[in-house]
């Protein structure tokens, strides 16, 4: 397992995390690395925040589904993830490394 990474369930930090921190926890002891991590990712056209804050992880054998309502900004964080579009702050990770914002055209997750 990659540097930083939990070991088990009993390491994360805060023992009063909701349900969904501890199933992602128990995702990284389980499964490793995320295979596209984005965090606090937040994209503007003009005055529309279109983005807000966004974190997603995407871990080997999952299947995702994107749901929300219009003008929710899916197809803004589709864009984001195949390089169509750079964010205006925030990280993207894969495999556990950081992709600078010129090379988010090679994504290819």
């Amino acid at each position: 397992m990659k540097e930083g990474l939990l070991d088990t369930v009993s390491d994360v930090p805060n023992p009063h995390w909701d349900g969904l921190s501890q199933y992602l926890a128990r995702l990284v002891i389980e499964k490793g690395a995320a295979l596209l991590t984005l965090r606090n990712i937040h994209k503007w056209f003009e005055r529309v925040h279109a983005l807000n804050g966004v974190d997603l992880y995407i871990y080997p054998g999952e299947v995702v589904g994107l749901v929300g309502d219009n003008d929710a900004g899916k197809s803004t964080l589709v864009k984001v993830i195949s390089g169509r579009l750079r964010p205006d702050k925030g990280e993207i990770f894969r495999e556990g490394e950081k992709v600078k914002s010129h090379q988010s055209k090679m994504l290819e997750v």
